[in-house]
């Protein structure tokens, strides 16, 4: 009786196992399902060994964690996926012969319409499921992830992402949804030098639809179909969109052919490019496409409402770009106080504030790596709050990098770029100044107790360089080290710059004073210069940079 009551039990969890797998992934197999053409296609066990001939289904069935079960891809696969260990067959235009795809005995081939839709018969003859993916619109991508999903036993995975996507994907068209049509961006997508554009039939005719773009050439029912410049002119397009990786040489190269530079897009500067390997690529990720392209079309719907501040440089940023309208709080230590009084004042850059900056519900939250502790970071990520980190600053080409990033972020790219070409244009300014003059050895005091000065791995190190002058500490082997005064009396410097902090900065001065052999005492060549020009990471380093190149060679300003 016991060993009946046993085995009652045994069978019983089973049961229940199984009851919850079909409950969890739907039909057991054998599955039979139709594909993008229509054919219907049986799979008699959740796939084990499956081919992809196309760079997007590998990314799908990467996403839908089936990595370790994917066995051969084609060349072009591992631009964007690791292949690694995987066969090639061949690339995604042109897969191997069907004879090399049947040696590898696959269970399951996820491919692709257009191209690749011959092989199906040849497959078909060989008894190898054969599943075409083939979607026309955003919404089919989605259904065919769900459907792949299901012949892949990954239904929970599959339902997750389409979730994520939809949800995305929602709050995208909100951003829009108030434009009339008639005001919406018509989008010229340029797919190749010869005017190959999409059509009402190409799922990217959609990506731009959903991105609350129009895409000028919908009215054609083809995929990728080729037109003439005089249809582009007569479309007159508010946006051209092209694939390539690198923005600048596609737009360079459009404006060298006669005749597309002429169109009104073109003139006014609206053109912009995405990889191909986003816009081309059908996939998991979709909703992150219509999200590059959305930003771009409407940058204004984008921009974060209500931002907060953690550091001086990055609300140096903001107000540099016009962008403080929308700045809520800052801490006490940012610059500007007189501009801030209206600004939520949490806390100090340490010490911010943490339930007051979740009660303020901003859209954003900028913090440093070298300035705030990353427990604050963690604590309002924790509290579902976005937050930035910017990186850590060496030189002025990672300050340009700050700039153009947040410039990203708050949708002020012009405003970015016009920054940067202005901080550049005063740098090569002082540089051409002082070319001629003879270098001084300079020592820059940060600290008093102790002395802390900086080596050349700083930003600080590059203003003095370009100014005209050499670091006496700059090969230390740390960025701040201490520095005692006996040292800086060996190496006697020919100028001596303190960074000021409330009074220290006279005291500071005043001590140096009383070194008589010094040649920086000798030579009245000691300055204060105030830290908001000179320690903020931010635009203002330009005008720091002023101060001690007059201060260094003042017979050239």
């Amino acid at each position: 009786m016991k060993i009946f009551m046993a085995r009652a039990k045994i069978a019983l969890i089973v049961l229940s196992l199984i009851l919850i797998s079909h409950f969890i992934y739907g039909d057991d197999f054998p599955i039979t399902v139709k594909d993008a053409l229509g054919r219907e296609v049986t799979i008699k066990n959740a796939p084990q060994r499956i081919a992809s001939t196309i760079p997007s289904n590998t990314e799908m069935l990467y996403d839908l964690g089936l990595k370790d079960k994917v066995i051969a891809v084609t060349s072009h696969c591992g631009v964007t996926s690791d292949i690694a260990g995987k066969a090639v067959i061949g690339g995604w235009s042109k897969p191997a012969i069907v004879e090399k795809i049947e040696e590898l005995n696959p269970d399951l081939v996820l491919a692709f319409g257009g191209l690749q839709s011959p092989l199906a018969s040849e497959m078909d003859k060989r008894n190898i499921p054969f599943f075409v993916f083939f979607p026309k619109t955003v919404d089919e991508i989605l259904e065919q992830v769900l459907l792949v999903g299901k012949i892949t036993r990954t239904t929970p995975k599959a339902t997750e992402i389409v979730d994520r996507c939809k949800k995305n994907l929602n709050e995208i068209e909100k951003k829009f949804m108030a434009i009339p049509l008639e005001k919406r961006l018509k989008c010229l997508r340029l797919m190749s030098t010869e005017a190959r554009v999409i059509g009402a039939t190409s799922f990217q005719n959609d990506i731009i639809k959903k991105a609350g773009g129009i895409n000028v050439f919908e009215d054609i029912n083809d995929d990728y179909p080729i037109v003439t410049l005089e249809r582009v002119k007569e479309k007159d397009p508010d946006m051209i969109i092209f694939n390539r990786d690198d923005e600048k040489k596609a737009i360079e190269w459009f404006l060298k052919q006669d005749g597309w530079r002429d169109l009104r897009a073109a003139r006014e500067g609206r053109m912009m490019s995405i990889s191909c390997d986003y816009i081309c690529h059908p996939n998991t990720r979709i909703d992150k496409t219509v999200e590059m392209l959305a930003r771009r079309f409407y940058p204004e719907k984008f921009a974060p409402a209500r931002i907060v501040s953690l550091n001086p440089s990055a609300t140096e940023i903001i107000y540099a770009l016009n962008a403080d309208k929308n700045l809520i709080a800052v801490t006490q230590f940012c610059p500007f106080p007189e501009l801030l009084k209206e600004k939520e004042n949490i806390g100090t850059i340490l010490g911010p504030d943490i339930e007051r900056i979740i009660t303020l519900k901003p859209d954003i939250v900028f913090a440093t790596v070298e300035g705030n502790r990353q427990s604050s970071i963690n604590s309002l990520r924790n509290s579902g709050i976005k937050v930035f980190i910017l990186d850590e600053i060496h030189d002025f080409n990672d300050i340009y990098g700050r700039i153009d990033m947040m410039g990203e972020i708050l949708q002020m790219k012009n405003n970015a770029d016009q920054l940067i070409f202005e901080m550049k244009k005063k740098i090569e300014y002082i540089k051409q100044k002082v070319a001629s003059r003879p270098r001084l050895k300079v020592f820059l005091q940060l600290g008093a107790e102790p002395i802390v000065t900086v080596n050349k791995n700083t930003i600080m190190n590059e203003i003095i360089e370009l100014a005209g002058g050499e670091n006496i500490a700059k090969n230390a082997s740390i960025r701040y080290p201490k520095y005692g005064r006996e040292a800086v009396v060996i190496q006697n410097p020919d100028a001596i710059i303190i960074v000021s902090m409330g009074k220290f900065g006279e005291e500071a001065l005043k001590k140096w004073q009383m070194y008589k052999s010094l040649k920086a005492v000798q030579n009245n060549k000691i300055c204060i210069i105030d830290s908001n020009v000179i320690c903020h990471m931010g635009p203002r380093l330009i005008e720091g940079a002023q101060k001690v190149a007059k201060f260094l060679h003042p017979e050239e300003f």
